[in-house]
């Protein structure tokens, strides 16, 4: 396995963990499309998305199966308007690829906020830095290594 930079850095913080693998043939996987190669719950499954009120970055989690409030998280970050970031900046802002973008080990520290909802859980998925591989960890844990703030951003 390639050690990747957010394996890396839950390894030196001493995090309680656990690395989740998948063969996977394909570029991209949603996370929806990786339920197809684990048994885990969608709900218990949470992507990464990076996004942009074209002045700074900022990052949002929330379970593969539900949408994000852009209104919502923007009042959440305290911006008026938030967008995705485009698919040929991804890489350049966060230093992961698509489908493997991990909310640990970005190329630097965005404020990041995960929907409440993800505290009902004992722990949750999500990617560890490439397509295939999974981090399997306690919701709270993620504050000992990065800026994140639990807040319901979930579109209803």
């Amino acid at each position: 396995m390639n050690i990747t930079n957010a394996i890396r850095i839950l390894k030196s913080k001493k995090i309680d963990f656990e690395i989740v693998e998948y063969k996977d043939k394909s570029d991209f996987k949603s996370g929806l499309e990786i339920l197809d190669y684990l048994d885990i719950d969608p709900k218990l499954v949470y992507k990464t998305i990076t996004l942009t009120d074209s002045k700074n970055y900022f990052v949002a989690m929330i379970d593969v199966a539900s949408e994000i409030d852009l209104k919502l998280l923007a009042k959440a970050f305290g911006v008026k308007k938030l967008e995705l970031v485009e698919l040929k900046k991804l890489t350049d802002v966060t230093g992961y690829e698509r489908g493997g973008v991990s909310p640990i080990g970005m190329k630097k520290t965005y404020k990041t906020i995960i929907d409440l909802e993800a505290l009902d859980y004992n722990y949750i998925y999500f990617s560890g830095g490439r397509i295939g591989l999974q981090v399997k960890m306690k919701p709270l844990d993620l504050k000992k290594v990065i800026n994140i703030d639990f807040k319901n951003i979930k579109r209803v």
